[in-house]
């Protein structure tokens, strides 16, 4: 910047703030186009009562969605739309009956893998609370997830469903230290701590005692965070 005049400088940023400016609206309109496409997709498949039944046509379904949802995790139709095709195609419940199966069968390795359509989809919802810790739209989805994988948790221990009691256990245990990982980074994030709650009265293992050591020691190290930052 040295040696330039200070009009010039000044048309120089103008010149780009215009050019990020026309940038960024051909992003919005390609954005918009993809929202309405997924919008689409969705009335035809609601009008046509086409119902997907496997992993793949599941996957197909919902691509458009999850990278539109990645951008932006804020459009609540998108993860409506997420809700209803899951839910119809059962494709999470199959995948957590044959994991019990195999587990009452002694085949405990064999238990939900990695690659199951439930972790991909805890996987990419995770990616949406990143891109916006405070997405109401992520957090229901992720609570209504995880309640439609797992019926039967510790608000309702009389129903029957053939999944297995020690894959509820493991999935919350990850979600309580995922709620814990995000607090670290924002103690005040209150979309984090209503989603802990839940998690944690659904959580056979989880006391009230160890919340309340939890939360304690959050509350200090805000207070310890507020009164050095005012020195």
């Amino acid at each position: 910047m040295h040696g330039r005049r200070k009009a010039e400088n000044q048309a120089a940023l103008l010149a780009r703030s215009e050019a990020e400016k026309e940038a960024a609206r051909d992003k919005v309109h390609k954005y918009k186009q993809l929202v309405a496409l997924a919008l689409k997709q969705r009335r035809e498949a609601n009008d046509q009562n086409l119902t997907v039944t496997t992993r793949k046509e599941l996957e197909e379904a919902l691509a458009l969605s999850a990278q539109l949802l990645r951008v932006n995790p804020d459009v609540y139709t998108l993860w409506n739309h997420r809700k209803e095709a899951i839910a119809a195609s059962q494709v999470i419940r199959h995948e957590l009956e044959g994991a019990y199966a195999r587990e009452t069968g002694g085949e405990l390795e064999n238990a939900l893998p990695p690659t199951s359509f439930l972790k991909t989809e805890l996987s990419m919802i995770a990616e949406c609370i990143q891109k916006n810790p405070k997405s109401y739209g992520a957090w229901h989805h992720r609570r209504w997830l995880l309640e439609h994988a797992f019926p039967c948790t510790a608000s309702s221990p009389s129903c029957s469903s053939a999944t297995s009691p020690s894959q509820l256990v493991a999935t919350l245990d990850k979600e309580v230290a995922l709620c814990a990982q995000l607090l670290d980074v924002d103690e005040r994030n209150f979309h984090c701590w209503n989603y802990r709650r839940w998690v944690v009265s659904q959580h056979p293992g989880r006391s009230a005692t160890d919340e309340f050591e939890f939360s304690t020691a959050r509350i200090y190290k805000n207070f310890r965070s507020v009164t050095e930052g005012g020195k």
